[in-house]
């Protein structure tokens, strides 16, 4: 049932199916890393592109991406949880509009990880509306931990009534815009609506070796506000990366020879009391191979020195018959009293196929988890907890509560042709105590970083000379602790209400990246070679992104670029829509009209004109 040698890559999900394109998509993820969904719309597009690595590693290509996904997909992440990008680009402003920050109303944490897309396609004739629905245990990060990942599929089915068993996920969908922290935009509220809608009407397939059978289980929202309590078993696996006494407690109160797969700080971290409980119920206690990868923590001053697990599953047996549980919960308090927004989904089978033992595999067989894990022995020595680092941590988590609470807002006044000034307010008063703070747009990193101290005194910070191409509503923070010689830094991105942003700014984004003629050439050849097999195809770019080896290209005349936009033309005439709109956007300016090859005007003005002469025959 699950092969731990067989690992998909999360963002290889997105992909469409063939012969179908994404029309919108809903994501939803406690923590979010920028560059990290900079990728998802390059799975998205291109998804018949060769290389594909290369293609992340090109401005051009995450450009076009951008482009043609911009207003068609959205992403809800606890506020506060986007961490700082390591990498600097200007894409990222073209994210601002699909990043919506929310609150849970349960005063726990926005946890729940699924994305549920929406693609288009025809078939015998016929237009088809085909969904994916992803329930995962992985936030959108670069986190390379141990995760599960449930893909079901189905088609819009043509009926009027709706399939029962959907409602809780339809729920859940329409519930996101009423935990946002700022008004969700227009298109963003489209998509929840046609979506929430749609899929009560999509029979959804499940697993191979799954019955056909499914529950949708959200918690901390209104109508689900709490999960069902796991019963009716005689055995129960838990895998959870992080732990708390009471909900494992009542786990494994039922059940014979249950099981616990967890972290080795997390069992550590159990009461005594709870652990005598988890050892007097003859409950088998294991922890990952050191071996796994570890995640990435968002504290700078400490390293957790993590198992990599990050999974989190639930095995259900019953004589003959097994339920498994997969989604966001952790055997925690929060997730199962209502206090977390959560999303798992309850499978069901014969327990020959998906039950314990199957799960498992044997210890002596290669590929299986039992070859993986290694049972845990409790250290006779706890370590005491680390005051220090508590406090330290509890003072950053305060300092960011205030921060977002403060009620931050952007305004952008012009200096001048081309420079502006970007202000950084706040509504409400902003109290860090003993914390110290820096801030920063994304887009020019710690160059224009400016203290936070203005807006502890009810002024203003403001950033001076900045470019058109780089104003963004994405701000970041470094709030700094310090207890005695120690520190510890937390860092955290906020995309903040902005006023006044310059309506070509994205069309200076655009003149930026598309510097040179050169690219202005790679972003056409893109342009064309996209699902293309012929022409100017996935060899041609690659070899051009390679450079000037052997068969590299580097002029117009090295392809029949007229014949390749002819064939656009017949075969995919959205390419020539995208084209042109690339030439309107760039010649709305003089900087960008430079950026337009004289050699291309000429082959395009006569292509126009065969359109045209085609038109009128």
């Amino acid at each position: 049932m699950l092969n731990p040698n067989s690992r998909c890559v999360y963002l290889e999900e997105l992909r469409p199916p063939a012969g179908f394109t994404l029309d919108r998509a809903i994501a939803t993820t406690f923590s979010l890393n920028l560059l990290a969904l900079l990728m998802a719309p390059v799975s998205m597009v291109f998804s018949s592109l060769k290389e594909q690595d290369e293609l992340l590693q090109d401005p051009v290509a995450l450009l076009e991406s951008l482009r043609q996904t911009a207003g068609h997909f959205a992403v809800f992440c606890q506020e506060g949880r986007i961490s700082v990008p390591r990498e600097d680009t200007l894409l990222y402003s073209y994210l601002e509009r699909a990043v919506v920050e929310v609150q849970p109303p349960g005063g726990g944490v926005f946890h729940p990880k699924v994305w549920v897309l929406r693609f288009l396609g025809e078939e015998n004739g016929k237009q088809v509306t085909f969904y994916r629905f992803l329930c995962l245990t992985r936030n959108l990060t670069f986190d390379y931990s141990w995760d599960t990942a449930l893909v079901l599929e189905g088609r819009l089915a043509d009926r009027k009534n709706a399939y029962s068993r959907n409602r809780p996920l339809s729920d859940f969908i329409r519930s996101l815009p009423e935990m946002a922290v700022r008004k969700v935009n227009p298109e963003i509220e489209e998509h929840i609506d046609i979506i929430s809608d749609e899929i009560l009407r999509v029979k959804f397939k499940t697993p191979e070796g799954f019955e056909d059978k499914l529950r949708f289980l959200p918690a901390g929202i209104k109508g689900y506000k709490r999960l069902p309590e796991l019963d009716h078993y005689t055995r129960l696996l838990v895998l959870s990366p992080f732990l708390s006494g009471r909900a494992l407690k009542s786990m494994i109160e039922r059940g014979n020879n249950n099981i616990l797969l967890s972290r080795p700080e997390s069992l550590d971290a159990l009461d005594g009391e709870t652990f005598n409980a988890l050892k007097d119920s003859g409950t088998s206690i294991y922890i990952m191979d050191s071996a796994a990868e570890k995640p990435e923590s968002e504290f700078q001053e400490w390293e957790n020195d993590f198992s990599g697990l990050h999974a989190k599953l639930y095995i259900l047996e019953e004589g003959w018959d097994a339920r498994l549980w997969t989604g966001s919960a952790n055997a925690t308090n929060a997730a199962f009293s209502g206090a977390n927004v959560e999303f798992l989904v309850e499978l069901q089978g014969r327990r020959s196929k998906i039950g314990i033992e199957t799960f498992l595999g044997k210890d002596e067989e290669p590929d299986t988890i039992l070859s993986m894990v290694h049972p845990y022995r409790r250290p006779e020595q706890l370590k005491d907890p680390d005051s220090v680092e508590q406090q330290l941590e509890t003072a950053l988590n305060e300092a960011r509560k205030a921060v977002t609470d403060a009620g931050l807002f952007l305004d952008i006044l012009a200096v001048g042709d081309k420079t502006w000034t970007l202000h950084l307010n706040t509504t409400r008063d902003l109290v860090l105590g003993d914390v110290t703070g820096r801030c920063f747009p994304v887009t020019i990193r710690e160059t224009a970083e400016q203290s936070l101290e203005p807006l502890l005194l009810g002024d203003t910070v403001i950033f001076q000379g900045i470019s058109l191409a780089s104003l963004t509503s994405f701000i970041a923070f470094k709030l700094t602790a310090q207890a005695g010689n120690r520190t510890a830094e937390l860092n955290f991105v906020l995309n903040l209400p902005i006023h006044g942003l310059p309506v070509h700014r994205d069309k200076a984004i655009l003149q930026n990246i598309i510097s040179s003629r050169e690219r202005f050439f790679r972003y056409l050849l893109l342009l064309l070679a996209e699902g293309n097999e012929n022409g100017a195809g996935p060899e041609m770019i690659n070899a051009f992104l390679g450079g000037s080896g052997k068969g590299s290209v580097s002029s117009y005349d090295d392809i029949p670029l007229l014949e390749d936009l002819v064939r656009a033309f017949s075969r995919a005439p959205e390419k020539i829509d995208r084209i042109a709109k690339l030439v309107n956007d760039l010649k709305e300016t003089e900087d960008g009209s430079r950026l337009v090859p004289p050699e291309f005007d000429q082959i395009w003005g006569a292509f126009l004109s065969l359109c045209k002469g085609g038109a009128s025959d």
